[in-house]
């Protein structure tokens, strides 16, 4: 497995502070500031959904690994443009592997749902990882995508399950139950919706008496990774967490990366160098060529 060549190893000024006695310390900043405000909020969303979507082998006591998979980019191949709308009704498409819209531009995910995903080509690296994690009845794999359309749990599930490789969940971020009930609420910026569900799944899974000591995170969007590598070793200190890329060139490749690894609360470079600044990580392969 080959490292990126694009790492930030300049120092930053980082403030931290302690909620209580009990409770790691996180960053002041983007998706820990909401997860301190919010969640119980966030914990509860997805336990509801998990009670009509953790399908296949149930919920279980004995899990130690976490394995979360972005789907579009990382899983599948595909060149969807996204439809984004500003706040004055201007419209324009998007990249939909770098997603790189305006604040104030609200992007229309449901444009995967309107093509055939049982026609995508599947990325094999992060598929043959997948099929094998979900032979092992210690490791949970669930699918956590940006796609925002109620067909999509049964989509992913059947196209996964097809290839031998179904997880235990799928989650739709902008799905419309999360949108009303979840983000319109306590009103994230669009980087930190996927870890702060990441977040409420290993909180849930240690509520229900699950010691987990790996989460392996494989994305392809530096956005998500960035605030998840930024967020997460935080706030569970205890756990291993190991950050992948999937870097796409030029003759429509993906390339596995393994970008950086977290232990005791610190994020590390693959050689093992610190990683200084993760909110300054790119992966160079923007827009897709």
């Amino acid at each position: 497995m080959t490292t990126a060549g694009r790492f930030c190893r300049s120092a930053s000024a980082i403030a931290f502070f302690t909620v209580a006695s009990c409770q790691p310390q996180v960053q002041k900043t983007g998706a820990a500031r909401v997860w301190l405000s919010h969640s119980r909020i966030i914990i509860s969303e997805i336990e509801n959904l998990l009670l009509s979507n953790w399908s296949f082998r149930g919920l279980r006591r004995e899990i130690t690994t976490l394995n979360v998979f972005d789907f579009d980019h990382t899983l599948v191949d595909n060149t969807t443009l996204v439809p984004v709308t500003d706040d004055k009704g201007h419209s324009r498409t998007v990249d939909s592997k770098c997603l790189s819209h305006a604040a104030n531009e609200k992007p229309d995910y449901g444009v995967f749902d309107r093509e055939n995903t049982y026609a995508y080509r599947h990325v094999d690296a992060a598929l043959q990882r997948l099929k094998g994690y979900v032979k092992d009845p210690k490791q949970s794999s669930v699918v956590l995508t940006a796609r925002s359309d109620r067909r999509t749990f049964s989509m992913i599930q059947e196209y996964l399950w097809q290839r031998g490789a179904e997880p235990d969940a799928v989650f739709a971020t902008n799905h419309t139950n999360f949108e009303s009930r979840l983000w319109r609420q306590i009103r994230p910026e669009d980087a930190a919706k996927k870890p702060l569900l990441i977040a409420a799944i290993l909180s849930h899974l240690r509520a229900s008496g699950n010691s987990i000591k790996l989460v392996r995170y494989f994305e392809d969007t530096d956005k998500y990774l960035r605030s998840a590598m930024d967020f997460l070793p935080k706030l569970y200190a205890g756990t291993r967490f190991e950050f992948y890329d999937y870097i796409h060139d030029s003759r429509r490749r993906y390339n596995e990366i393994l970008v950086a690894f977290a232990e005791g609360g610190k994020l590390f470079l693959p050689d093992g160098q610190p990683f200084a600044d993760a909110t300054k990580y790119s992966s160079g392969d923007c827009p897709m060529r």
